[in-house]
């Protein structure tokens, strides 16, 4: 019962009625009662793109120069 006591109702409810269907015969594994058990993984934001660096920004500056010549 402990390892329930973590669970939500639902997920209690869920546990018990495959629990008892294995009993049952219904089922052929048991119900997984491990508190371990695994979640969907976390969706991260994706992170932001870097500034441009080294040759990339004097290219872009060089660019800006010649249109504003222009």
């Amino acid at each position: 019962m402990q390892r329930l006591e973590v669970r939500s109702a639902e997920e209690r409810k869920r546990l018990q009625k495959e629990h008892a269907d294995f009993l049952a015969g219904y089922r052929d594994a048991d119900a997984d009662f491990d508190v371990e058990y695994s979640s969907p993984p976390a969706l991260t934001p994706r992170p932001f793109p870097l500034p441009p660096t080294g040759k990339d920004v004097a290219h872009l500056k060089a660019q800006k120069r010649l249109i504003s010549q222009q």
